[in-house]
């Protein structure tokens, strides 16, 4: 942040996602070794704060240029700015599946990470520009606003529960055990983890109005 106050914020992104993407690049280099069978694609170097460096800067990019277009002209353009993000987001979850299937070299991963970020922003910031009903239907309705609000415990327990559930196939019947094991335990989580703190567990669940919990 000091550093955006300093150079820029274009300057200190081109340096952000450089040497984020050198970081990734590193760590497949040197073919650490992983952190376990819970995530085998997981290294201390690939996916150390500095190889992830470049996620913070997309929020905060993110952030800065919602705030500094507050006029009118937000309105324009989110729709095709949505379908680039949208295509990015599915073209890299099947380089991913290749990957992890051994069609596509290992190396591929560090880019694919950088492709992850870029249709994330594509997503976040055509959806800052949208108005109307497909906005409220389709990205502001309850569920999605309830998985948006758990999606840190989300995050932290599906690499450990897929692991520990040890399925040998993906069948609908295994598919089902995990989503309802995953849901439980993310429940769980966001509840007397991350807010247990809070005393009314309605507004955890944006089920009893006021304010969202911080």
């Amino acid at each position: 942040m000091l550093a955006i106050g300093r150079f820029g914020i274009w300057k200190v992104g081109l340096f952000v996602a450089s040497i984020a993407l050198a970081t990734r690049f590193a760590g497949w280099d040197l073919r650490y070794p992983p952190t376990g069978p819970v995530n085998p694609y997981l290294n201390p170097i690939k996916d150390s704060f500095v190889g992830r460096l470049d996620d913070f800067y997309n929020g905060i990019l993110i952030c800065y240029l919602c705030v500094v277009e507050r006029s009118g002209s937000r309105r324009r353009g989110g729709y095709p700015l949505l379908l680039v993000g949208l295509s990015i987001g599915v073209l890299t979850m099947i380089c991913w599946d290749n990957v992890a299937l051994g069609r596509l070299p290992q190396t591929w991963a560090p880019l694919l990470h950088t492709a992850v970020n870029a249709s994330l922003f594509c997503i976040i910031y055509a959806l800052y520009h949208l108005r109307g009903r497909f906005r409220r239907v389709v990205f502001e309705n309850y569920p999605i606003q309830l998985i948006g609000m758990m999606c840190y415990s989300l995050y932290v327990w599906h690499g450990i529960t897929n692991a520990s559930l040890t399925f040998n196939k993906y069948t609908p019947q295994n598919l089902s055990i995990l989503f309802i094991a995953l849901s439980t335990i993310t429940v769980l989580s966001y509840r007397y983890v991350e807010f247990g703190h809070a005393s009314d567990w309605r507004k955890l669940f944006l089920l009893g109005g006021g304010a969202k919990p911080r």
